[in-house]
């Protein structure tokens, strides 16, 4: 047994944290590439809006090819915004109609905000904003 010799400690320290940044590089991209398939271009939303008193009653059209299972709503005021989240099941191709309760205390409506969320993945980029001016009667 005196003849075998082994790898120096000094070595093997440096072959596992290679081993193990080489790894987490590989989730990594495992992990961004899923996110990204979550939210893409299968989910591509269209929507309209109108006030009746203080509630923006809007509609969504989902256009992808993929179900949405929440809406997350954002009334924007001049001083603040509120948002609300709602369990809205819309089916590729279909859409739905929703309200938000906007409240005086934000200051003057500048837009509502649309921002379909697939699981618990917020799909920020395929929101959709509806400026005060595209609000009918607000």
């Amino acid at each position: 047994m005196r003849g075998k010799r082994g790898v120096s400690p000094l070595v093997a320290t440096i072959l596992l944290i290679a081993f193990a940044v080489a790894l987490g590089a590989v989730i990594m991209q495992f992990g961004e590439a899923a996110v990204a398939g979550v939210c893409g271009s299968a989910i591509q939303l269209q929507g309209s809006g109108s006030c009746t008193g203080n509630t923006l009653k809007f509609t969504l059209l989902n256009k992808g090819s993929g179900e949405i299972a929440k809406i997350k709503a954002e009334a924007q005021g001049a001083s603040s915004s509120i948002s609300r989240e709602y369990e809205m099941k819309i089916p590729q191709k279909t859409g739905k109609e929703g309200s938000i309760q906007y409240f005086t205390e934000l200051g003057e409506l500048k837009g509502l905000k649309l921002i379909p969320v697939i699981g618990s993945t917020v799909c920020d980029e395929n929101a959709v904003y509806l400026p005060k001016v595209q609000l009918q009667g607000c």
